[in-house]
C-alpha cells in the first residue's frame, strides 16, 4: 500500500510545531481538528491496515523520515517538494523567520500540538536536503522498495539519498 497525500503527516522542519497543526493559519476555525499524522495513525488501527510508504509534498524541500511501531515496523514518509518551485525551503527557519539551529540525522521528527505518538512508537528524521532542487525515484522489485532522491542543476544530477525498504520485514536500510 502506498499512500500519498499532500500535507506532510511528520516532518523534522523547525516551523512544523505550527504548519502542521490544522488549528492554525487559514484552517484556524477548525478547532476540534487534529494533525494528520495523528488522522493517519486513527486510520491505520482502525482499518488492520499500514501502508508501506507514505509521500507527500507541500514543504519545498526533501526529507525521509522513519516511524516506527511499537512492533518494529517501520514505514518511511517521504517527503518531496524540491521538484522545481522557488524557493527550497530551509528545515531550520520558524514562521517568525527566525532561524533555528541544524541538526544532524537522524532526529526526532517535530510534533504538532495534539500529534502525541503512542507508547514505543518513534518518528526519526533519517535524510533531508534543503538546499537543492531535486526529485525522487520509487521502484519496486523482488519485494523491496527502493526510494533514490537526486538533485538536480544546469550541469549535473547527483544521487543525495538512498533506502530500501525490505517489504517483508518492513525495515528501512540506507
Amino acid at each position: 500500500i502506498l499512500l500519498a497525500v499532500h500535507y506532510p503527516p511528520y516532518s523534522g522542519a523547525g516551523n512544523f510545531v505550527q504548519r502542521g497543526d490544522p488549528t492554525f493559519g487559514p484552517t484556524s476555525g477548525a478547532l476540534n481538528a487534529c494533525p494528520l499524522g495523528y488522522r493517519l495513525q486513527q486510520a491505520f488501527v482502525e482499518s488492520g491496515q499500514r501502508p508501506d510508504a507514505v509521500f507527500s509534498a507541500h514543504a519545498h524541500l526533501y526529507q525521509r523520515l522513519t516511524f516506527c511501531d511499537a512492533d518494529g515496523w517501520e514505514i518511511p514518509y517521504l517527503i518531496a517538494g524540491s521538484g522545481g518551485h522557488s524557493p527550497v525551503e530551509s528545515m531550520w527557519t520558524a514562521c517568525d523567520g527566525s532561524k533555528g539551529q541544524p541538526q544532524s540525522v537522524p532526529f526526532d521528527a517535530i510534533l504538532p500540538k495534539g500529534n502525541n505518538l503512542a507508547p514505543g512508537q518513534s518518528v526519526r528524521i533519517a535524510a533531508y536536503n534543503d538546499q537543492s532542487f531535486g526529485f525522487l525515484r520509487v521502484t519496486i522489485a523482488a519485494r523491496k522498495l527502493t526510494g533514490e532522491f537526486f538533485t538536480v542543476d544546469a550541469q549535473t544530477l547527483t544521487l543525495s539519498d538512498a533506502f530500501v525498504l525490505n517489504m517483508d520485514t518492513h525495515r528501512v536500510y540506507a
